[in-house]
């Protein structure tokens, strides 16, 4: 009809005149402008290919279709009474972190005022953050301690005297937070950058292959030959899942598969694409990394930072005196600088992370997938996997050329001489 743009041509007009095993591929849809699909040169495979012997290579003989096998228990208190008050496991490994420092449950909550690291250390607050026992029971422990016969012996530095102390510390959850944040962010922002540098390197090496679309044009042109008379012929595209369904498709004797018979055409034709596996090697690396991961990551530092600093308005607004019974506290002078350095460094990994979140979608776009992956580590898992087949058939590939038989360059005679002198040699020994 006129003003309607003619359908495109099929990649591969060419049948086999037998049957022969298929590429057990999913083909892309029809919207490939400024796809990998795009940039694909189909036409100089075709007139590369020895389609013939393509066909004898993975004829489907009868009889041969299958594929080869390729509730607590408490604890009496120090004062001999059974206390019903913390979850017994909770109370035995918080006598272990602090039972070295020898501080009196004041002693510990005055250090914490001071933010003092001698004291609290990060390790001693990371460790102590697991085993902090539950508002319901922290509760419990408060009434208990305010009564006025159990007060007098509330000294004594047991883990419920101590958790009766440290109640009295405002923010007390995001104060040990703030010390275990502010020893270990540095290093967190470190393996943040570094893990999304990593990440953002392996996206941006699918788009940026150029040995890739030859690659994929080869598969392509095989793989419509080999699937002609099917719902699986005429695509123009596929999906890079299917990349890994190469190894399957066997060859007629069973000995080979498509992906090393691709090599050998690469080696005939193409041997710069042999490197293939090189030029991908940054998705093997970026494959280990998560984006959600650093996302949630990402947003529990960040919704820390804004506790941190609803803490922080208290007490430059003096609320901090009548909240922490007027005892000397330096929480402001340590976290205003903290939390300021710290977002900065938040920032930063909030860029990188748009960053890869951005490489993913040109790389979905890039490949026409129509939603089966769903992450990056989804996408460059395919590839990693890909690329280890690629290597490994690869390095079969050059062994076996580089050890071609030495002695079919000989002749009969050489050959006759050759084999006489290593039985002399044998009988020697």
């Amino acid at each position: 009809m006129p003003g309607l743009a003619a359908p495109p041509a099929p990649v591969t007009a060419r049948k086999p005149k037998s049957k022969t095993r298929q590429l057990q591929w999913e083909k892309t849809g029809s919207a490939l402008k400024d796809t990998i699909w795009e940039q694909i040169d189909t036409a100089t495979w075709e007139a590369t290919l020895d389609f013939a012997q393509i066909e004898e290579e993975f004829r489907l003989d009868a009889g041969k279709a299958g594929s080869a096998p390729g509730g607590d228990v408490r604890r009496p208190s120090a004062a001999g009474t059974l206390l019903n008050l913390m979850d017994t496991k909770k109370a035995r490994n918080m006598q272990i972190v602090l039972g070295g420092l020898r501080l009196t449950p004041v002693e510990l909550r005055s250090a914490l005022l001071r933010m003092d690291e001698d004291v609290w250390s990060e390790s001693l607050v990371h460790e102590l953050l697991k085993y902090l026992p539950s508002a319901a029971e922290t509760e419990e422990i408060v009434r208990y301690y305010r009564n006025a016969e159990n007060a007098a012996s509330a000294s004594a530095a047991t883990p419920e005297r101590i958790v009766f102390e440290l109640s009295k510390v405002h923010g007390l959850a995001e104060r040990l937070a703030t010390i275990e944040v502010k020893a270990s962010i540095g290093t967190w922002f470190a393996e943040a950058s570094s893990q999304l540098d990593a990440l953002l390197r392996g996206l941006c090496a699918l788009q940026e292959s150029a040995r890739l679309p030859a690659f994929m044009g080869l598969v392509l042109v095989l793989g419509n030959f080999l699937n002609a008379g099917t719902f699986k012929a005429g695509a123009r595209g596929f999906t890079v899942e299917s990349l890994n369904k190469l190894r399957e498709a066997r060859s007629a004797d069973m000995k080979s598969n498509l992906l090393a018979y691709a090599l050998r055409v690469l080696r005939a034709h193409r041997p710069d694409v042999l490197a293939l596996g090189e030029e991908l090697l940054a998705c093997v690396d970026a494959q280990r990394v998560s984006l959600e991961y650093w996302m949630d990551v990402a947003e529990d530092k960040r919704r820390l930072i804004a506790r941190l600093h609803g803490l922080l308005r208290a007490h430059v607004h003096g609320q901090h005196q009548a909240l922490n019974g007027g005892s000397i506290d330096r929480y402001a002078g340590v976290v205003e600088p903290f939390l300021q350095a710290a977002e900065e460094e938040l920032r930063a990994v909030d860029q990188q992370l748009q960053a890869c979140a951005d490489a993913f979608s040109r790389a979905l776009r890039y490949f026409a997938d129509g939603g089966s992956l769903r992450t990056p580590k989804d996408l460059l898992g395919v590839f990693a996997d890909f690329c280890a087949d690629f290597d490994r058939f690869r390095g079969d590939l050059l062994a076996a050329s580089h050890a071609q038989p030495v002695l079919g360059v000989l002749d009969e005679a050489a050959t006759r001489t050759l084999l006489d002198s290593v039985i002399d040699a044998a009988r020697t020994v």
